[in-house]
């Protein structure tokens, strides 16, 4: 088991994670962003980032380093935007985005797609982003958390949207009229599972009153899963996207 943790990890460094690997949500997706958009796009113009999937303190912590950057989040109360402003038959911010980046927001969704066609409305012609997934009965957290479920007996109260296949997430976003210029597969590394359990119960839907439950015997199996081992490893589809 510890050579395949070994191998998952040069894999992540080969496959472009060239920043500090500390095992943070946060800082994960903070790292895929800046695929997207460069420091100097980010130091040097105001740009105006659609994200769906990123959580809070990665938004706060872009922000303090970035502050020409402006993020506007899909699914985050803290950075939303009244996405049912119109002016005349046009929705004011349609057309008005430079990058979108989603981050494992799509697989457990079920009104996913609607989504993907309001982000690609928003995105100004000619722009691009990058569109992250885990891929369907492959390795990774979605598998521990659907194991989990069926253990607990919470199948019945959380999402039952399905993961898909690389080929299957690549018809869904083209369906909604984005170009997919690249295609390639990467890693998700995360070391603290107490780091991500709240983000797990957003992805996957589980009711509030069912969320303290999550939070103390999921990390419990978690233990158990991976034998004293504390690397979360996903493995990930990456979609670079134009309008």
């Amino acid at each position: 088991m510890r050579s395949i943790y070994f191998f998952c990890f040069l894999v992540w460094v080969i496959t472009g994670h060239a920043g500090e690997c500390t095992g943070k949500l946060d800082d994960e997706q903070i790292e895929f962003i800046t695929w997207t958009v460069s420091a100097d796009q980010m130091n040097q113009r105001q740009e105006k980032l659609l994200v769906l999937g990123i959580i809070d303190s990665a938004i706060k912590k872009l922000q303090n380093k970035f502050p020409q950057l402006n993020i506007i989040s899909l699914d985050s109360p803290a950075h939303s935007y009244p996405f049912h402003s119109r002016q005349g038959k046009q929705a004011i911010w349609e057309n008005q985005y430079d990058k979108i980046v989603v981050y494992l927001a799509l697989e457990k969704d079920p009104y996913r797609e609607q989504k993907l066609r309001l982000m690609y409305k928003a995105l100004k012609p000619g722009k691009d982003g990058i569109i992250i997934c885990i891929r369907k009965d492959s390795l990774s957290i979605d598998r521990w958390v659907s194991q989990f479920s069926e253990t607990a007996e919470l199948t019945p109260f959380i999402s039952n949207t399905p993961n898909l296949s690389p080929e299957d997430y690549r018809t869904l976003i083209q369906s909604v009229g984005f170009y997919v210029s690249d295609e390639y597969p990467s890693i998700s590394i995360l070391t603290n599972i107490h780091d991500i359990t709240e983000w797990i119960c957003s992805r996957w839907a589980i009711p509030l009153p069912m969320h303290s439950l999550f939070m103390v015997d999921f990390p419990r199996f978690m233990q158990g899963v991976l034998s004293g081992h504390e690397i979360i490893y996903s493995e990930l589809c990456v979609f670079r996207i134009r309008k």
